[in-house]
């Protein structure tokens, strides 16, 4: 809908560039499709309107990323914008989006993440925690840190995992170990993988199958129903309706 009075415009521009400037201080960075999830928008020329604005007083910038053929634009938020969301009650060192220290591969997990992180939220869950920060290490001291922590409506602390390929079973196994001496320090009480599409989520589902033990203290410890309730595979499409008990 069309909005004509321009002082009520003002405010709902205002609204939406506070919103994607939090987003951006979180997450340094995201793309299009990400952006438009955000905002829930349907079509993208209202988002190129806001992001050209904000560009152009120097909150965000542009970059473009290219490896084969992955060509993807990313827009990130500046020091001015970072400034601009500056809050006494921040506990993180959120950092400010230098190109240069993005890789390629690192850049469209993250923007997986991102993905799942909106589809969750929307469905109201809450308190979304990136594990790359300083404050998440010192909080959690696991061998293996998931990709974030976000709590489900029913009050529990999740684990997100998010898997474009899968790792090796003997990696697998270092990373199982982790997360079920995670839960028994009442760190998260569940796992969440989260895979691309139906046929990554039967490949991880067997290779999951296919993992008996995993070795603590140097003592090969069996793995029970019990111990594999803690781990649930979903795949990306799954995750816009996700209800998890």
């Amino acid at each position: 809908m069309i909005i004509s009075d321009p002082k009520k415009r003002a405010e709902r521009y205002s609204e939406k560039q506070t919103l994607v400037l939090n987003y951006l201080k979180q997450e340094t960075y995201s793309d299009i499709p990400n952006l438009m999830l955000l905002l829930n928008y349907k079509k993208r020329q209202p988002l190129d309107l806001l992001l050209k604005k904000m560009k152009s007083i120097g909150l965000i910038e542009k970059f473009e990323y290219g490896f084969r053929d992955i060509k993807v634009k990313i827009w990130g938020i500046t020091i001015d914008g970072m400034i601009q969301t500056a809050d006494a009650k921040d506990t993180d060192d959120f950092q400010h989006f230098e190109p240069s220290k993005i890789k390629t591969w690192t850049m469209i997990h993250h923007l997986m993440n991102q993905e799942v992180r909106i589809y969750l939220e929307r469905n109201g869950w809450s308190h979304w925690q990136n594990a790359d920060r300083y404050t998440f290490r010192k909080k959690y001291p696991v061998p293996h840190r998931p990709d974030a922590l976000i709590i489900a409506p029913n009050g529990h602390t999740i684990a997100i995992e998010t898997e474009r390929t899968l790792k090796t079973k003997p990696r697998y196994q270092e990373i199982l170990k982790s997360h079920l001496l995670a839960k028994k320090n009442k760190y998260w009480s569940k796992v969440i993988y989260v895979v691309p599409d139906s046929k990554t989520k039967i490949a991880l589902t067997n290779r999951f199958n296919n993992i008996t033990y995993v070795n603590m203290n140097g003592s090969r410890i069996t793995l029970t129903d019990d111990h594999r309730k803690t781990f649930h595979i979903f795949t990306l499409e799954e995750m816009k309706t996700l209800v998890i008990h």
